[in-house]
């Protein structure tokens, strides 16, 4: 099987450890490492699917939060290296300031957030005081991330009101979105190692970005896409789940065909969006579901 590294999200881990008693989540990791080893696949733990599930795990009246400690559980068995080392992807932001500068300002984070499932994974999925704390500290950075974000989101697609204006938004949307988003991403990256970056610089770095994270951006365009049309996202309350996965998802979006040190990575993921947004940017290769790449592998674990 042709892939090079592999990441999970959220739900794959959700649906392989739930109703699993311990014995069986142990079962399952042996089972996923030895059909990755015979397929010479090596599977890394992405800081942002470590993240989201400490976010449930922060709450222990969350009805997730079982399956995701578990899921943390299975993590630490199934991305660990031979020594015991958790092989971890860095989140968006990390990826991109690695590929422009070769710096990376948010590793000493990301250790942390390894640590913390490691830890979880030694006590067997459970919670301790510890590692509640950093769990309640990424949900409080999360929330503090969450609220300005997407508030500029609810400006950008409730700023056009009459119907001419909404039109002309789409356009735009979808011709210039994905550019001007990698510009702006360039620019960040790149200003916070120099005072201002020139425009050839910006506009060179924000070509490579298109490049190599083409999912991400086409993903971006679809979403602001539809979002200009559904104004209530921003604004019920009973949408905010949705609010949450939408950051979440642009997040994971940059894993997609990701280059790593012995090639570019696959996303295994039931998320309709992302296995839209891969095929229309040409790198639905890239993104797999966890029932495909179970019978990929050969594995014989049977998800509940």
């Amino acid at each position: 099987m042709a892939m090079d590294g592999v990441v999970f999200d959220v739900n794959a881990y959700r649906v392989i450890v739930h109703g699993l008693s311990h014995q069986h989540v142990d079962a399952a990791a042996a089972e996923l490492r030895r059909a990755e080893e015979a397929s010479g696949v090596t599977v890394f733990a992405a800081v942002s699917v470590v993240k989201e599930l400490l976010v449930h795990v922060a709450n222990p009246a969350d009805p997730a939060s079982h399956d995701c400690a578990m899921s943390l559980f299975l993590i630490g068995l199934h991305c660990s290296d031979p020594l015991g080392a958790l092989r971890m992807v860095p989140e968006a932001g990390a990826l991109v300031s690695h590929m422009l500068t070769g710096d990376d300002p948010f590793k000493q984070e990301a250790q942390q957030i390894g640590a913390i499932c490691q830890r979880i994974t030694q006590a067997r999925g459970v919670v301790d005081a510890e590692s509640e704390r950093v769990a309640q500290h990424v949900l409080n950075a999360m929330e503090r991330r969450e609220v300005p974000f997407l508030d500029d989101y609810h400006a950008i697609v409730t700023a056009p009101l009459d119907k001419n204006s909404r039109r002309k938004a789409i356009s735009f949307v979808e011709e210039h979105a994905e550019a001007q988003s990698a510009r702006a991403l360039a620019f960040t990256a790149l200003a916070a190692n120099r005072d201002m970056p020139a425009t050839d610089d910006v506009d060179g770095a924000a070509k490579t970005l298109l490049q190599h994270f083409a999912p991400a951006f086409a993903l971006h365009r679809r979403l602001l896409r539809k979002r200009i049309d559904h104004e209530e996202f921003f604004t019920n309350e009973s949408k905010r789940n949705e609010r949450s996965n939408f950051l979440w998802d642009l997040h994971l979006s940059f894993l997609v065909g990701a280059p790593v040190a012995n090639g570019r990575l696959s996303f295994v993921t039931g998320d309709k969006q992302l296995h839209e947004s891969a095929k229309e940017s040409g790198q639905e290769q890239f993104v797999l579901s966890l029932s495909d790449y179970l019978e990929k592998l050969g594995a014989t674990i049977t998800p509940s």
